[in-house]
């Protein structure tokens, strides 16, 4: 705005520098206006759908039981596959459980167990980091079979 003296349309002339209400006041008044006439005119209504008449009961023969099958509702039938998962997952826990119960039972690592050869001390390290994985896999596979079972589709 190059001219301080006049007011920007743009924004509210009140809020301006050099606003005068007896020379600034415009007769345009802000805000929602009423129409002359009602309400504008609105798009046409979908017609509503085609009425069906009503169904017609049907007659059913006497012997219309031998002619149709009773079915049986279907069930999945459970497999081994089902089970598979699960199941490594509690052998991973048993293993676990096993080698935290050798090392608690376990004398010869408190008080020397004079471990001489490189196998024997593989298997003493292996002994000791084992568990914590294998009961980290083996809760993760139960469960992740258990949510394989919720998730799997039914027939």
């Amino acid at each position: 705005m190059a001219d301080d003296a006049r007011i920007d349309p743009r924004y509210a002339a009140q809020f301006q520098r050099g606003f005068d209400p007896a020379r600034d006041a415009s007769p345009v008044r802000r805000g929602p206006m009423r129409l002359e006439g009602g309400p504008p005119a609105t798009a046409p209504r979908v017609p509503d759908p085609p009425r069906k008449a009503p169904a017609q009961p049907v007659e059913v023969p006497e012997d219309a039981e031998e002619l149709t099958p009773a079915v049986a509702p279907t069930r999945v039938a459970s497999t081994w596959w089902d089970w598979l998962l699960p199941g490594i997952g509690a052998v991973f826990i048993m293993i676990a459980l096993m080698l935290l119960w050798s090392m608690a039972t376990d004398t010869g690592a408190f008080y020397g167990s004079g471990v001489t050869s490189e196998w024997e001390v593989f298997l003493e390290q292996a002994r000791w980091m084992l568990p914590s994985p294998l009961l980290t896999a083996g809760v993760v596979a139960i469960t992740g079979g258990i949510v394989l079972q919720a998730v799997r589709p039914r027939e």
